[in-house]
């Protein structure tokens, strides 16, 4: 039996495959947010739909084929690699209050918008000291 689609409601962590949508996109990445009601027009049983706070596009149609784990627990019958990804909640040094989502699967990924521009950020180098050992 597969693995049923997270309720509305519910706060989730994702894996994500993707499936060659994007040329330069990364084999996985991360995303987090909350379950919400599908829209009419997404009634199908393997898609929900997600709300994701501090993003450009709040709200993302998500695919169960795409996902390889939720909360930490892989889906059932993916037959990906099994690699979890390590993630961490990072405090914005620009904007009180604002966290991001910092990961690492063999790459390092970050939810900020300058790591979208410029594929590297201050919240991963804080992060790399800290695992270091050497202060943030």
């Amino acid at each position: 039996m597969p693995t049923p689609k997270p309720k509305p409601g519910t706060d989730v962590h994702l894996v994500l495959v993707e499936r060659g949508a994007y040329r330069h996109a990364k084999p996985t990445w991360v995303m987090e947010g909350t379950v919400v009601d599908n829209f009419w027009w997404e009634r199908r049983l393997d898609v929900f739909c997600l709300l994701v706070l501090n993003e450009d596009v709040p709200e993302r149609v998500v695919r169960m084929r795409d996902v390889v784990s939720i909360n930490g627990v892989m889906v059932e019958g993916w037959d990906g690699p099994s690699t979890k990804a390590l993630t961490w909640r990072v405090e914005s040094n620009s904007f009180n209050g604002l966290t991001y989502t910092v990961s690492f699967d063999g790459d390092w990924r970050c939810t900020c918008k300058g790591f979208a521009f410029h594929r590297s950020c201050t919240h991963i180098r804080q992060k790399q000291d800290q695992l270091k050992g050497e202060p943030a």
